[in-house]
């Protein structure tokens, strides 16, 4: 599994600055800023153990599915789904970590 760290605290505008870290090589995945309304997607990395995959919303939202309107592979799709460690939403983007094969 990955885990959170704090790294930064703004109090005066209620503001977190988060990276998740992988639990077994302690690389950076991602940074994150997150407020008491939302959150900011900073940084997006891959390590050798987990990487990012990057669905649209929509496409996210239909998960699990049978048929897919943009021809991918559903099978893959509703694997990954399957595999999610962490998902990410950033405007109309969602990056979902799974640990690599």
């Amino acid at each position: 599994m990955v885990y959170e760290v704090v790294k930064e605290k703004w109090k005066d505008v209620n503001v977190e600055l988060v990276q998740i870290i992988c639990d077994k090589c302690n690389e950076e995945l991602a940074r994150v800023y997150y407020s008491s309304v939302s959150y900011q997607v900073s940084v997006i990395k891959d390590c050798e153990h987990y990487k990012w995959i990057k669905f649209g919303n929509e496409c996210w939202n239909r998960l699990p599915c049978r048929e897919c309107p943009l021809g991918f592979n559903v099978k893959q799709c509703n694997e990954i789904a399957r595999k999610v460690v962490k998902v990410l939403r950033d405007g109309t983007n969602v990056y979902v970590l799974v640990p690599r094969e």
